[in-house]
């Protein structure tokens, strides 16, 4: 696998800038397409879970996803032998640096959060891959949501144990057909760890691979109210 580096060039016009994100298998950088004159975002591989089908499949439902808080992808590729994905560039933060926050400063982003999602499912997609380092705030305290490689089509089969161990479904995990209620755990999870710290069951891999795992009790840094704990 290359080591990409500010100042390479992609696919003969798309100049690297700076890294702002790596994740398990893919890294985000900022970069200029020199034929627009604009800045673009570009997904790059670094390991070997990131495929050509998952980068194709971020493309496609990015695209069939009009939504002002779904980064449109622009263009999809190869490298020589490794994919790449173009998509508009945002400015954001990740949602993970509000964890500890109280309720009443996440509730709008979360809002805006369940909102997005809502239309996801609706246009019959689920994103399967919702967690805090997915989602970046905007200045304008709207939560954008990030990284589709691992969507799927609700009722599609895919691979077990993508995604986030300590955030998605049992039933995701199992290898269940794609579902909404995929996501609506992981948001479950999402706001665990947003008012907690961490997600339920973190560090404990084994504890959160039991089929009759329960979420222990959570213990949020400020006092939340009955409904929402």
């Amino acid at each position: 696998m290359p080591a990409w580096s500010s100042g390479q060039s992609i696919a003969g016009r798309y100049r690297l800038e700076r890294p702002l994100a790596r994740g398990g298998s893919a890294e985000a950088w900022s970069a200029s397409d020199t034929v627009t004159a604009s800045r673009v975002l570009i997904k790059l591989p670094h390991g070997a879970g990131a495929t050509a089908a998952s980068f194709d499949r971020e493309y496609d439902a990015s695209r069939s996803l009009d939504h002002p808080d779904v980064p449109r992808a622009l263009a999809h590729g190869r490298e020589g032998e490794y994919p790449f994905l173009v998509a508009a560039y945002v400015e954001g933060r990740s949602l993970s640096e509000r964890r500890g926050q109280s309720f009443v400063e996440l509730a709008p982003l979360l809002i805006s959060l369940a909102r997005t999602l809502a239309f996801v499912h609706a246009q019959g997609w689920v994103h399967r891959d919702l967690k805090a380092g997915n989602v970046l705030v905007s200045g304008n305290r709207r939560a954008l949501v990030t990284d589709f490689g691992l969507a799927a089509r609700i009722g599609e089969r895919q691979a077990p144990n993508g995604g986030s161990p300590f955030t998605r479904s049992p039933q995701q995990a199992a290898g269940l057909p794609a579902a909404a209620g995929d996501d609506l755990y992981s948001f479950g999870a999402l706001l665990y760890e947003l008012l907690s710290g961490n997600p339920p069951h973190f560090p404990d891999r084994a504890a959160v691979e039991r089929a009759d795992r329960r979420a222990p009790e959570m213990q949020p840094a400020h006092p939340v109210p009955e409904r929402i704990e």
